[in-house]
Protein backbone atom coordinates (compact mmCIF):
# COMPACT_ATOMS: atom_id res chain seq x y z
CA UNK A 1 0.00 0.00 0.00
CA UNK A 2 1.09 3.71 -0.96
CA UNK A 3 0.09 6.04 1.95
CA UNK A 4 1.13 9.35 3.53
CA UNK A 5 2.28 9.52 7.00
CA UNK A 6 1.38 12.86 8.21
CA UNK A 7 1.40 12.55 11.63
CA UNK A 8 3.50 10.69 14.64
CA UNK A 9 2.63 10.84 18.27
CA UNK A 10 4.37 9.19 21.03
CA UNK A 11 1.88 7.82 24.07
CA UNK A 12 3.10 7.54 27.50
CA UNK A 13 4.14 3.79 27.09
CA UNK A 14 6.77 4.87 25.18
CA UNK A 15 4.46 3.46 21.61
CA UNK A 16 4.07 5.07 19.06
CA UNK A 17 0.82 5.90 17.10
CA UNK A 18 1.71 6.44 12.69
CA UNK A 19 -1.71 8.09 11.55
CA UNK A 20 -1.58 7.41 7.38
CA UNK A 21 -3.97 8.22 4.83
CA UNK A 22 -4.37 8.01 1.30
CA UNK A 23 -6.94 11.15 1.62
CA UNK A 24 -5.08 13.78 2.47
CA UNK A 25 -4.53 16.26 -0.18
CA UNK A 26 -1.08 16.72 -0.06
CA UNK A 27 -0.67 12.45 -0.63
CA UNK A 28 -2.21 12.88 -3.92
CA UNK A 29 -0.27 15.90 -4.97
CA UNK A 30 2.89 13.85 -4.08
CA UNK A 31 1.49 10.71 -6.04
CA UNK A 32 1.02 13.16 -8.91
CA UNK A 33 5.00 14.43 -9.01
CA UNK A 34 6.03 11.04 -8.88
CA UNK A 35 4.04 9.91 -11.98
CA UNK A 36 4.53 13.45 -14.01
CA UNK A 37 7.95 15.04 -12.39
CA UNK A 38 7.56 18.22 -14.45
CA UNK A 39 4.67 18.96 -12.77
CA UNK A 40 6.26 20.35 -9.03
CA UNK A 41 8.44 22.87 -11.34
CA UNK A 42 6.27 23.30 -14.30
CA UNK A 43 2.70 24.42 -12.40
CA UNK A 44 1.84 26.41 -9.43
CA UNK A 45 -1.34 24.66 -7.74
CA UNK A 46 -3.95 27.13 -7.03
CA UNK A 47 -6.34 25.10 -5.27
CA UNK A 48 -7.84 21.52 -4.89
CA UNK A 49 -10.82 20.00 -3.99
CA UNK A 50 -11.00 16.39 -3.79
CA UNK A 51 -13.92 13.71 -2.75
CA UNK A 52 -11.66 10.72 -2.30
CA UNK A 53 -12.34 7.52 -4.09
CA UNK A 54 -14.38 9.85 -6.89
CA UNK A 55 -12.88 13.00 -8.47
CA UNK A 56 -10.42 15.33 -7.77
CA UNK A 57 -9.85 18.96 -9.42
CA UNK A 58 -6.32 20.54 -9.19
CA UNK A 59 -6.61 24.57 -9.90
CA UNK A 60 -3.25 25.35 -11.39
CA UNK A 61 -1.36 28.20 -12.82
CA UNK A 62 1.45 27.70 -15.23
CA UNK A 63 5.05 28.46 -14.82
CA UNK A 64 6.27 27.22 -17.62
CA UNK A 65 4.74 28.11 -20.70
CA UNK A 66 5.97 24.54 -22.71
CA UNK A 67 3.80 22.57 -19.87
CA UNK A 68 0.63 20.92 -21.70
CA UNK A 69 -1.82 19.17 -19.97
CA UNK A 70 -2.79 16.99 -22.40
CA UNK A 71 0.81 14.92 -22.77
CA UNK A 72 0.72 13.49 -19.72
CA UNK A 73 -2.91 12.15 -20.38
CA UNK A 74 -1.67 8.66 -20.33
CA UNK A 75 0.41 9.35 -16.59
CA UNK A 76 -2.86 10.70 -15.10
CA UNK A 77 -4.82 8.03 -16.16
CA UNK A 78 -2.65 5.67 -14.46
CA UNK A 79 -2.34 7.56 -11.38
CA UNK A 80 -5.92 7.24 -11.67
CA UNK A 81 -5.99 3.24 -11.54
CA UNK A 82 -3.67 3.55 -8.29
CA UNK A 83 -5.92 5.05 -6.55
CA UNK A 84 -8.97 2.97 -7.28
CA UNK A 85 -10.83 5.13 -10.52
CA UNK A 86 -10.35 8.25 -8.68
CA UNK A 87 -10.74 11.03 -11.67
CA UNK A 88 -7.97 13.62 -12.16
CA UNK A 89 -8.92 16.62 -13.73
CA UNK A 90 -5.96 19.06 -14.20
CA UNK A 91 -7.91 22.56 -14.61
CA UNK A 92 -5.58 25.77 -15.74
CA UNK A 93 -6.58 29.09 -14.41
CA UNK A 94 -7.59 30.79 -17.43
CA UNK A 95 -7.54 34.61 -17.92
CA UNK A 96 -11.52 35.17 -17.06
CA UNK A 97 -14.17 34.02 -14.60
CA UNK A 98 -15.72 32.32 -17.70
CA UNK A 99 -13.04 30.31 -18.56
CA UNK A 100 -12.00 28.89 -15.31
CA UNK A 101 -15.62 28.12 -14.61
CA UNK A 102 -15.65 26.22 -18.22
CA UNK A 103 -12.40 24.53 -17.81
CA UNK A 104 -13.25 23.27 -14.16
CA UNK A 105 -17.18 22.15 -15.07
CA UNK A 106 -15.64 20.62 -18.40
CA UNK A 107 -18.54 22.52 -20.10
CA UNK A 108 -19.27 24.33 -23.44
CA UNK A 109 -22.99 25.78 -23.66
CA UNK A 110 -24.34 29.02 -22.02
CA UNK A 111 -22.78 30.51 -18.79
CA UNK A 112 -24.72 33.22 -16.95
CA UNK A 113 -22.32 34.56 -14.29
CA UNK A 114 -23.42 36.91 -11.34
CA UNK A 115 -19.55 38.62 -10.32
CA UNK A 116 -21.00 40.47 -7.56
CA UNK A 117 -23.04 37.29 -5.58
CA UNK A 118 -20.28 35.13 -6.86
CA UNK A 119 -22.89 32.65 -8.86
CA UNK A 120 -23.26 31.00 -11.75
CA UNK A 121 -26.10 29.32 -13.81
CA UNK A 122 -24.71 26.84 -16.30
CA UNK A 123 -27.45 25.89 -18.93
CA UNK A 124 -27.39 23.00 -21.02
CA UNK A 125 -29.70 19.61 -22.28
CA UNK A 126 -27.20 17.37 -20.69
CA UNK A 127 -27.71 18.59 -17.03
CA UNK A 128 -27.01 15.25 -15.37
CA UNK A 129 -23.55 14.91 -17.17
CA UNK A 130 -22.52 18.30 -15.70
CA UNK A 131 -23.92 17.80 -11.97
CA UNK A 132 -22.10 14.85 -12.02
CA UNK A 133 -22.25 11.38 -9.87
CA UNK A 134 -23.84 12.51 -6.65
CA UNK A 135 -23.12 16.54 -7.77
CA UNK A 136 -19.53 15.56 -7.48
CA UNK A 137 -18.64 17.57 -10.24
CA UNK A 138 -20.42 20.85 -9.93
CA UNK A 139 -19.28 20.91 -6.21
CA UNK A 140 -15.30 20.54 -6.48
CA UNK A 141 -15.58 23.16 -9.92
CA UNK A 142 -17.45 25.54 -7.23
CA UNK A 143 -15.06 24.55 -4.51
CA UNK A 144 -12.18 25.54 -6.88
CA UNK A 145 -13.77 28.89 -8.60
CA UNK A 146 -14.70 29.88 -5.22
CA UNK A 147 -18.24 30.27 -7.37
CA UNK A 148 -21.91 28.84 -6.55
CA UNK A 149 -22.71 27.07 -9.29
CA UNK A 150 -26.32 25.68 -10.47
CA UNK A 151 -27.01 23.70 -13.93
CA UNK A 152 -30.68 24.14 -15.27
CA UNK A 153 -32.04 23.13 -18.26
CA UNK A 154 -33.15 25.68 -21.23
CA UNK A 155 -37.14 25.25 -19.67
CA UNK A 156 -35.90 25.57 -16.19
CA UNK A 157 -34.01 28.54 -16.84
CA UNK A 158 -36.65 30.16 -19.06
CA UNK A 159 -38.92 30.01 -15.87
CA UNK A 160 -36.44 31.30 -13.54
CA UNK A 161 -36.26 35.10 -13.10
CA UNK A 162 -32.98 36.84 -13.61
CA UNK A 163 -31.29 39.28 -11.55
CA UNK A 164 -29.77 42.40 -13.36
CA UNK A 165 -25.85 42.64 -13.26
CA UNK A 166 -25.48 38.86 -14.64
CA UNK A 167 -22.81 38.27 -18.08
CA UNK A 168 -24.08 36.19 -20.54
CA UNK A 169 -21.66 34.00 -22.34
CA UNK A 170 -22.69 31.69 -25.21
CA UNK A 171 -20.92 29.68 -27.75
Amino acid sequence: WEVILYNVNQTRNEDFHLYVSRRQIVYLLRYIELYIPEFKQSVKVKKVAREPGVMAKILIEKVEPHFRVSKYKDALFALSEKLNGEKIEIVPNGGSTEELIRSALNFEGSLKIDHINKTAIAITERKGQVIGIKGVNVKLAGMITGYKISVMTIDEYINKDIDSGIEIFET
